[in-house]
């Protein structure tokens, strides 16, 4: 009896701390969502209210007209996808070589392929950014 009371403990325990995870990874995500239909001044109020006191989708609409957003977000996934389906393709071509050739140099090429996948990407944003610069990509769809 002892055993399935410390089993079922530690059960308990264990939903209780998915619970607290959840909670804390979707609480931002509501607050998010809520503060998007508040209006700016009750956003800046103190305290702040975890529902809105009047509902409004003039954020929305400003989103929309004044910051391109439609616009934008086209860019954004069209970039995404075509990068993401570039990388799988490029990276599924390598991967294949790799496995099936035997060729002078590949532990090397291997080695700083791994190389560049563990390095943060933090490390290379200003390198990157610089080349965009130079090359005149920035703020161009190109780019």
């Amino acid at each position: 009896m002892g055993r399935n009371r410390k089993a079922a403990y530690l059960r308990a325990f264990q939903y209780a701390m998915l619970a607290l995870m959840l909670f804390l990874l979707l609480f931002p995500i509501y607050w998010m969502i809520n503060t998007s239909f508040k209006e700016v001044g009750e956003v800046r109020s103190l305290p702040q209210t975890y529902f809105p006191k009047t509902f409004t989708l003039q954020n929305y609409v400003e989103l929309f007209e004044r910051w391109r957003f439609g616009s934008t977000f086209i860019n954004t996934a069209i970039i995404a996808g075509l990068s993401a389906l570039g990388g799988t393709a490029l990276g599924a071509m390598a991967a294949f070589g790799f496995n099936r050739f035997d060729f002078p140099g590949k532990g090397l090429f291997f080695g700083f392929m791994i190389v560049s996948i563990a390095l943060p990407g933090m490390v290379t944003i200003g390198p990157v950014f610089m080349a965009y610069k130079n090359l005149g990509l920035l703020d161009t769809k190109t780019g």
